[in-house]
């Protein structure tokens, strides 16, 4: 199963463990809402910051996808 974003975020010690549990708690008084906006609406991450990081995320990504296919031929 895929990290979610939160803990990816507080792994790379972006965001604390208690801003994470505050914006999942304000993020459910706003459905439909994604945690990026949460967390920016909050300022607890920069707009700029949260696209970069989600930018870096899809490039990791499609780097581990291609790397799991060629290990995979090998078995």
């Amino acid at each position: 199963m895929p990290e979610k974003i939160g803990d990816m975020l507080v792994k790379n010690g972006m965001l604390s463990q208690a801003q994470l549990m505050r914006a999942l708690r304000e993020q459910k008084k706003s459905p439909g809402e994604r945690l990026g906006h949460t967390l920016v609406r909050l300022g607890y991450i920069g707009r700029r910051e949260m696209v970069e990081f989600l930018n870096n995320q899809k490039i990791v990504n499609k780097k581990k996808s291609w790397i799991e296919k060629l290990l995979s031929s090998f078995k």
